[in-house]
């Protein structure tokens, strides 16, 4: 119901489903969220907040893995452990992505082959 009353938020769910194949990720950044896309030099931005992002979306379209990220997870090529106990994906482009340690064993628990790979 609050979509009806609100077409821009509808408009902005609408073009995340329709570039999903082209998304790598959306980044929160100053009240905005950036949608990465394949072929883009620059993020698109929206309004709608990560928050109100994972209401539409399930985990296999979009993988909540940082404060601040959402990764598509079938871009996402291994989990890869860093220096100081810190954790990133990446991504098929070559990108990498940070995982907050309260994601991570949800993330491993989700998507064990990711962890497999990154021995």
């Amino acid at each position: 119901m609050q979509l009806c009353r609100q077409p821009q938020l509808l408009g902005e769910l609408h073009a995340i489903a329709q570039s999903k194949d082209k998304l790598r990720y959306i980044k929160a950044e100053r009240g905005y969220s950036g949608l990465y896309l394949d072929g883009q030099a620059e993020p698109s931005y929206i309004l709608l907040r990560l928050t109100g992002i994972k209401l539409y979306f399930d985990n296999q379209t979009l993988l909540q893995v940082h404060r601040s990220w959402l990764v598509n997870p079938n871009r996402v090529v291994c989990l890869e452990k860093l220096q100081k106990g810190k954790w990133q994906l990446r991504l098929d482009c070559g990108e990498v992505v940070p995982v907050s340690k309260s994601y991570l064993q949800w993330i491993q628990e989700l998507f064990p082959h990711w962890w497999n790979k990154s021995a």
